[in-house]
């Protein structure tokens, strides 16, 4: 624990100093990431698939906030629905429409997480957002990432259909509007996404409740919860990802677990052996608090 404590404060403080440079080479890496895995996974358009096209899309968006980003990779997605099919591609941009003014109008700052929930699904590792979305943002994390399963749930019936999609051809409105609605009726009916959003957001609202409460060690509670929780929603309703078994899923469980208890040691923990309490009053009310320090790296004890 020492030196993880050791490590973590001296990579913040080389953060710190050289924040300037590393911030934006930072998103760089994360758009430039993002950008490519959606290629890979649902390239149809062969112009958005060149190497410099997202090299500068992601030196754009180094430069910006995350919302951007966001707009972008919907921008990469769209693209390449369009260049499959046409009412796909209506039916996404309906969906990231509503995104934009139902959520995104209120929410701004928690783009990101919609945006992580669509990769972490394409890495295979979804579990890992809604827990240490909890523990980041609190149970109204829940809202982003069940955008997010919805998002991926479109995404990944056009990378299933992808080649279907691209051989039918629409002459008519007719035929459109009859596309368009089959395409937004399979996805509906998707008892998958449904079951993952009622998982997804109750995992989220126990880790976001449990990790605000005043019990020690209550972010490292909040993760082996909202985990049980996954686990019980996997095990009763079966593999919640397409073409994985369900001993593979319960795999990536147990490893976005682990992701998720490492990024809570690293941002979040806490020395609990040093708890002070302080009891004091004013005219109206009786105080007690509960002073639990953070876990910092002392050079003069060798510890922490």
């Amino acid at each position: 624990m020492y030196y993880v404590i050791r490590t973590r404060d001296g990579i913040r403080d080389f953060y710190n100093e050289h924040d300037l440079v590393l911030g934006p080479l930072f998103k760089f890496v994360i758009a430039f990431v993002i950008f490519n895995i959606i290629q890979h996974y649902i390239g149809s358009m062969a112009l958005l698939s060149k190497m410099s096209v997202i090299a500068g899309a992601s030196l754009i968006c180094a430069f910006l906030p995350y919302g951007f980003m966001a707009l972008a990779a919907a921008a990469f997605a769209l693209g390449n629905a369009y260049a499959a099919s046409l009412p796909l591609c209506a039916l996404l941009f309906i969906c990231l429409f509503l995104v934009c003014f139902l959520y995104l109008g209120f929410k701004p700052g928690k783009s990101v997480i919609i945006l992580l929930t669509v990769t972490a699904y394409m890495l295979h590792i979804p579990f890992v957002v809604p827990l240490i979305a909890g523990i980041a943002v609190g149970a109204l994390s829940a809202f982003p990432v069940s955008i997010g399963v919805v998002l991926w749930t479109v995404i990944e019936y056009f990378h299933v259909n992808m080649h279907q999609l691209e051989k039918g051809s629409i002459s008519d409105g007719t035929e459109i509007l009859s596309s368009f609605l089959d395409i937004a009726r399979s996805i509906a009916g998707s008892d998958t996404m449904v079951i993952m959003v009622l998982g997804f957001a109750l995992c989220c609202a126990a880790v976001g409740i449990i990790s605000r409460s005043s019990v020690s060690y209550a972010r490292s509670i909040a993760v082996i919860v909202g985990a049980l929780v996954l686990a019980v929603f996997t095990v009763m309703y079966g593999p919640l990802m397409n073409g994985v078994g369900l001993l593979t899923e319960l795999i990536m469980l147990f490893l976005s677990f682990i992701i998720a208890l490492f990024y809570e040691l690293i941002l979040y923990s806490a020395d609990y052996k040093h708890i002070e309490r302080v009891q004091f009053e004013d005219d109206d009310y009786y105080y007690y608090v509960k002073a639990v320090p953070k876990a910092r790296y002392d050079e003069d004890e060798e510890g922490y």
